[in-house]
């Protein structure tokens, strides 16, 4: 009886996250083998994609790259300023909204406190809690 040989064929197109590229690799081996490789590779590839959407996710919202959602009534300038999109003079009117009217209530204030456009732009509801 022909023993019967397989060939793994491995293509990767990497994108944009790994970098330009095609690499690809022809081993002859048998079945089993094969089978065991590709399910191998997959799974790297899988834990690689995960590690990049993981890092990526976490550089979204902060400027420092965390996703900690901010306390509206306890953060200070500095804290607030942190959060994408918010600079000295909105952290101010964060401030100064919040001191007034004797803290936030609801994260809906915060459209009183800096504007409705700038909280839909930025996101900046999904950013703090209270």
């Amino acid at each position: 009886m022909e023993k019967k040989t397989s060939y793994l064929i491995i293509g990767m197109a990497a994108g944009a996250a790994v970098g330009a590229g095609t690499a690809m690799l022809l081993t002859p081996m048998s079945g089993k083998e094969a089978r065991e490789k590709a399910r191998q590779k997959a799974q790297g590839a899988y834990s690689s994609a995960r590690q990049q959407v993981s890092s990526a996710t976490q550089m979204i919202g902060r400027k420092g790259g965390s996703m900690r959602a901010v306390d509206l009534n306890k953060a200070g300038k500095e804290e607030l300023m942190q959060i994408e999109g918010i600079g000295p003079d909105m952290a101010e009117s964060i401030i100064a909204y919040r001191s007034q009217h004797g803290g936030f209530g609801s994260l809906d204030e915060l459209e009183n406190a800096v504007g409705a456009s700038v909280v839909s732009t930025f996101n900046l509801k999904g950013k703090f809690h209270i």
